[in-house]
């Protein structure tokens, strides 16, 4: 079950960045989103694919993710302002349900990325 304070961050108020960090060969790599592309679909995240050609690869070798979540709307854990780190596993799909949902959103998408959360800890 995902987290209460993670769906108002992603779903709350103004965009809010939103940061993947796959491992690559040579140490992370890194790609931005934001809060707003995120669709909740249950206990996953699905986000639009447009470039993310080196997340994608790294997936392949490496299914493990590391996001980067804020939003300056909703209280966090002292004022004004929330954040939250989560680790996962990902996948990229280019048909199948998740991929309907995202490309019916956003008709730009060639894939979605859908990300299991395992863990998510709030630091902001």
């Amino acid at each position: 079950m995902l987290d209460p304070k993670l769906i108002e961050i992603l779903t709350t108020g103004s965009d809010g960045a939103l940061t993947i960090a796959t491992n690559a060969p040579g140490g992370a790599h890194l790609v931005n989103s934001w809060n707003s592309y995120v669709i909740i679909d249950g206990d996953d995240l699905l986000i639009p694919v447009g470039g993310m050609v080196h997340t994608e690869e790294n997936l392949k070798r490496d299914n493990r993710v590391t996001l980067s979540v804020s939003n300056r709307d909703v209280m966090g854990m002292r004022y004004k302002g929330a954040g939250m780190n989560l680790w996962g596993t990902a996948r990229i799909e280019n048909e199948g349900p998740a991929f309907d949902k995202i490309h019916a959103r956003f008709g730009w998408a060639r894939a979605a990325l859908v990300i299991t959360v395992e863990r998510s800890v709030q630091t902001l």
